[in-house]
């Protein structure tokens, strides 16, 4: 099955099953972002754009002392079987800050992703596949909310949850 197809399946089963919420907001609490962040969103044109604008955001919500958000968008380590070639790239993980491992960020010519970069931002991976029980949240960025990006994103839970350290 494909990315797509499993998100779509599981998505019509969350309706069928009335499991989908769809949250209002509370007008006597902070929004996660702006509305000019909102329109600035909007503006972004690409994913690694998306994960940089988000980043910050996220280390406000998760962050403290101990716990780091790391973009490892251009880094294979979920690890889906015994070959590394099949490995996938969550955008971004929270984990305590002595479980990850660190990358050089990835080089691009994106102007604007350069402008949006920190010199506080995280780069990495995953320090060993057995610390995975360990990992707090993992992000994936999207410009446009789909079904192929849920079934991505259940494929990455489902093989972080796997028993054991056997294979995948």
């Amino acid at each position: 099955k494909t990315p797509s197809s499993f998100g779509k399946d599981e998505y019509d089963r969350l309706e069928r099953e009335r499991k989908v919420k769809r949250f209002e907001p509370i007008e006597t609490e902070a929004s996660i972002l702006s509305a000019d962040e909102a329109t600035a969103v909007r503006e972004l044109t690409n994913e690694n754009q998306m994960v940089a604008f988000l980043t910050p955001r996220i280390e406000a919500i998760f962050c403290d002392a101990s716990t780091v958000v790391v973009n490892s968008e251009a880094y294979k380590w979920l690890r889906t079987s015994d070959d590394s070639n099949y490995s996938q790239k969550p955008d971004l993980f929270v984990c305590h800050k002595s479980i990850y491992k660190p990358r050089q960020p990835f080089s691009t010519q994106d102007k604007t992703l350069l402008d949006m970069r920190r010199d506080s931002d995280i780069f990495g991976v995953l320090a060993h596949w057995r610390l995975r029980r360990f990992l707090y949240v993992v992000c994936e960025a999207t410009k446009q909310i789909s079904k192929a990006g849920l079934g991505e994103t259940i494929n990455y839970g489902a093989h972080l949850c796997f028993e054991e350290d056997g294979p995948v």
